[in-house]
């Protein structure tokens, strides 16, 4: 049928005839194409779209009204090309096999409706264009019958075939090799993306038994690729699923009572496809073999019933679990910790109580504050908008739950709640013992929040509205309030001695008498001491002068800074405030000197009270995740440095001062950026890169300023959290960012090899890739350098480098082992060269870049070694 009109499409399926004009394209249907032959399982043939010859047409495979497959066409065909006059692509190959969903019993079902129905075999089959009621021509040359669809559709499709890539078809290759002692073993890949890891599923009777991925070093395909592949896998009864076991161990009991099974009952399946692997034709499997299938098949579903009366138990036990938990053992202490521990500050203002209500009306929150904020200048960063957790009420049990979740997902060790207690009145103590309630894993203390609480929450002695009167009584006496969250063994303690803090030690009517009748009244409840930490405020800066053990900071007390109002553009004329660079900052509490008491070191994500104090608030301006990240990291990495397991503590001020400004909870703007720097600061990179930025460098401090807000965001390593919490944003594309000339020592490496291999999904062949500057994307493969060992905690990074001088760095998300490298080279231990890692190219100027691999030095936290890649990036 050449003429197609709208009333012959409204009637159903049209076909589209080859034989047609191709030279003249503007007559006759939109697709042109033919169905020629079924050759190995696989019809051929070709088509294209008149309308746009060169696109790939979507096409489908169909039996009956049953849908097999859809593919598009891209294989050459030079008679067509030749014909049409325009270098189309319109080759297609599709295989014959029934998808997953449809067994073998409904294809006989539909061969049988389609035969009393009287059709043919070509009637029952058809090539359609997706989405079209267009089918394509069957060619006078296909031959095909219903004995050889059953055969096609009812056995799997083998792989099989040389290792060359195709350009059209499969490129899946493999086979079975053998079984010995229970082992099945063979190869599988992908010739099309040699590197990928493929997962296979393996089946006794179309039973499932469980699943094997190839990972195993065959050098004898390594060679016949050119290539270092580990297209090996071996399955054994130790892959054996629990979740199978049932069926399987009905499958095996009733299996051949003779010595020797044959291969027609085991199957191998490549996961997520239609393909089976091959078996060879003497593959057997002794009864033995069989047996001890049986056998581990048994103990999987033991095992499983054991664990489900075991979770049953557990359920029935957890109330008194959760007693014991909080019955405490004061003298047993966990071994101190080599890892540093990430510590909030908490407010536990958000929610209504009567004393707030009296003060400031019905109804009124932390809240109230927050969301009436206005911006004073162009670019100013109110109002704060909370994301995740919206404007939440702590009244609620899921709201305090969510923040547990949060924090344990980013690797903050525990909350340091602020506790309001005046003259033996407490407010606000809801989140800390509902915490001690729910025995939430997750640490935390308490800090003494013992100054008067004033309308202007920053302790002067205007506008009281509850005074902190500090007798000697109601000081000595606070203690006796508190015992009952020591008791509990979340509480964070210094080898055996809770931790408490005290905001303003100097408000206390005699410190040193008071903490000694503390640490008395702790002693005798049991503990071997209390640890008493005085904030440094207010020009607080010796502990010992006033009894307390150790010092925490707690900026922006103490920091110091230029006022930089004259720089902020457009700044309202009312504002009366101060504004600083937060960025400055940064830079001074990487140098600021530790001194010799005790410290633990504070970070702040950013600072604006505006919402508080309005037009005459105190500002840092500048901030971002990207330079918090970098403070923190070098706290963490001093904290590792300088203070004993057991004793490194690092605080963030703070989890939750939204009328602040300083919050690690997601808002609008940045989302979970804060959090994600928190988790990274802890990582073995950025505790290289935060000793090297803990000493001066050479330059100015406005050099260092450049450092923090670049290199620092691009040297982190996220391997471990790469897959988790990647399924939300996670990780997310690593941004390539700008590093500043002569801040990394980077020398060529002698012998260094890098193998990009896929870009964006698609494997790597041109040497040159145009990218747009807005564009995201995906870089896989591996590096190796004869000289390095690649460990896990090595730090790589993604280099472009300009032509101009100009350089981006971007973070590797990803690390692994390859084994097929290792062998390839005889290169022996344990060494990740492979890497994957989304990178965003947002930051990067148009303009021509190198594509290289940048090899952290674990000596030298400044230097790295380049691996050039051999692909240039044109970024547009």
């Amino acid at each position: 049928m050449t003429d197609q009109d709208d009333s012959a499409l409204a009637e159903g399926v049209l076909y589209v005839v080859a034989d047609a004009d191709l030279s003249d394209l503007s007559a006759g249907p939109n697709y042109r194409g033919q169905v020629e032959v079924l050759h190995d399982g696989a019809l051929a043939g070709w088509c294209f779209s008149t309308l746009d010859p060169l696109k790939p047409v979507p096409l489908e495979l169909w039996i009956g009204e049953a849908k097999l497959s859809s593919f598009f066409t891209s294989g050459t065909r030079s008679d067509i090309e030749k014909a049409v006059g325009l270098p189309v692509r319109p080759g297609f190959r599709a295989t014959l096999a029934r998808p997953a969903e449809l067994n073998a019993a409904d294809i006989l079902l539909l061969i049988e409706e389609a035969q009393e129905a009287g059709e043919t075999a070509r009637d029952f089959l058809s090539v359609r264009v997706s989405e079209q009621p267009v089918a394509l021509e069957l060619g006078q040359n296909l031959e095909i019958d219903f004995e050889t669809l059953i055969m096609l559709l009812t056995h799997p499709v083998t792989l099989r075939g040389d290792l060359e890539a195709p350009e059209e078809g499969s490129a899946l290759r493999g086979q079975v090799d053998a079984q010995e002692r229970g082992i099945i073993n063979g190869w599988c890949v992908d010739v099309a993306h040699p590197s990928a890891r493929l997962q296979l599923e393996f089946y006794y009777k179309n039973v499932a038994m469980g699943v094997a991925s190839t990972g195993e070093t065959r050098t004898d395909i390594s060679q016949l690729l050119g290539v270092p592949v580990a297209a090996g896998f071996r399955f054994g009864p130790k892959n054996i699923a629990a979740s199978d076991a049932a069926a399987l161990l009905s499958a095996l009991s009733a299996a051949p009572s003779k010595t020797r099974a044959g291969g027609h009952d085991f199957s191998v399946k490549v996961a997520g496809t239609d393909c089976f692997l091959s078996f060879p034709p003497n593959f057997s499997v002794s009864e033995d073999d069989l047996r001890q299938y049986y056998e581990v098949a048994a103990g999987r579903l033991a095992e499983t019933s054991k664990n489900k009366r075991i979770e049953l138990s557990d359920a029935m036990m957890a109330a008194p679990k959760r007693a014991l938990s909080r019955s405490r053992a004061p003298t047993d202490s966990a071994p101190p910790s080599e890892d540093v521990s990430v510590i909030a500050f908490y407010l536990p203002q958000f929610h209504p109580f009567p004393e707030n209500d009296e003060w400031w009306g019905t109804g009124f929150t932390e809240w109230t504050n927050v969301a009436s904020a206005r911006p004073s200048f162009a670019g100013h960063n109110q109002p704060r908008i909370p994301a995740d957790l919206g404007y939440y009420d702590l009244r609620l049990d899921l709201i305090h739950e969510k923040q547990i979740e949060l924090a344990q997902r980013y690797k903050i060790s525990g909350f340091c709640y602020y506790y309001y207690s005046f003259a033996g009145k407490t407010l606000m103590t809801m989140p800390a013992d509902r915490h001690l309630e729910k025995d939430y894993e997750l640490d935390f203390c308490l800090c003494w929040a013992n100054e008067n609480w004033s309308r202007r929450w920053d302790g002067s002695e205007d506008d009281v509205l509850m005074h902190q009167s500090h007798s000697q009584l109601d000081d000595n006496n606070f203690i006796d309030q508190i015992l009952k969250y020591f008791d509990n063994p979340r509480y964070i303690k210094i080898n055996g001695a809770p931790f408490l803090l005290i905001y303003r030690v100097s408000l206390l009517q005699d410190p040193v008498s008071t903490i000694n009748i503390w640490k008395a009244k702790t002693k005798a409840a049991g503990f071997p001491d209390l640890h008493v930490s005085m904030c440094e405020t207010f020009g607080l800066s010796d502990p010992a002068r006033y009894g307390a053990d150790s010092l925490c900071q707690f900026p922006p007390h103490g920091v110091n800074a230029r006022e930089i109002q004259n720089k902020v553009v457009d700044l309202d004329k009312d504002f009366t405030g101060r504004i600083y660079d937060y960025m400055e900052i940064a830079a001074g509490e990487l140098w600021r000197p530790e001194g010799e008491a005790l410290r633990f070191r504070t970070a702040m994500p950013s600072w604006d009270n505006t919402s508080r104090k309005g037009k005459a608030g105190h500002i840092f301006h500048n901030a971002s995740p990207a330079a918090f990240e970098a403070w923190l990291s070098v706290l963490c990495a001093k904290a590792r440095r300088n203070l004993p397991p057991g004793q490194r503590l690092v605080f963030v001020n703070a989890w939750n001062e939204w009328a602040e400004g300083a919050y690690l909870e997601p808002d609008r703007r940045d989302g979970h950026r804060n959090l994600k720097a928190v988790r990274a600061a802890q990582t073995a990179a950025n505790l290289l890169i935060g000793d090297a930025l803990a000493a001066e460098p050479e330059g100015a401090n406005d050099e260092l300023v450049k450092l923090i807000s670049s290199l620092a965001n691009a040297n982190r390593r996220l391997t471990e959290f790469a897959t988790d919490y990647c399924a939300g944003p996670s990780a997310g594309p690593s941004p390539f960012v700008a590093i500043p000339k002569g801040v990394m020592r980077q020398d060529v490496a002698e012998g260094g090899n890098c193998n990009i291999e896929v870009i964006n999904g698609r494997s790597v062949f041109a040497s040159e890739i145009t990218i747009d500057h807005f564009k995201k994307a995906t870089i896989s493969g591996w590096v190796r350098i004869p000289e390095i060992k690649l460990t896990a905690t090595l730090p790589i990074f993604l280099q472009l480098a300009g032509a101009d001088g100009r350089e981006y760095v971007a973070s590797v998300l990803e690390r692994f082992q390859r084994t097929d490298v290792a062998s390839f080279y005889e290169d022996e231990g344990e060494q990740h060269y492979g890497f994957n890692s989304a990178v965003d190219f947002q930051n990067v100027q148009p303009g021509v870049y190198r594509l290289g691999l940048l090899i952290g030095s674990v000596h030298h936290p400044n230097a790295a070694s380049v691996v050039p890649a051999g692909v240039t990036f044109i970024v547009g």
